[in-house]
């Protein structure tokens, strides 16, 4: 509680709750760990493309060096 009160006012926590109280708002807490779980297997592609250019990047430097 002391860091929530640290940075936000009584006001802008009932506010905040009376926001994902809303329809709109539930609808996207159920799903966003159903777009996270899609999600996943495309971001794990694009982080091993960049890896794989990352080491190849390194492996060419060394051994220009």
């Amino acid at each position: 509680m002391p860091v929530y009160q640290k940075h936000f006012s009584l006001t802008e926590i009932q506010e905040s709750n009376k926001f994902y109280s809303t329809d709109v708002m539930q609808g996207m807490v159920k799903k966003t760990p159903l777009v996270a779980q899609d999600a996943a297997p495309i971001q794990t592609k694009i982080l091993n493309d960049c890896m794989e250019r990352l080491s190849a990047r390194l492996d060419e430097a060394s051994k220009s060096q």
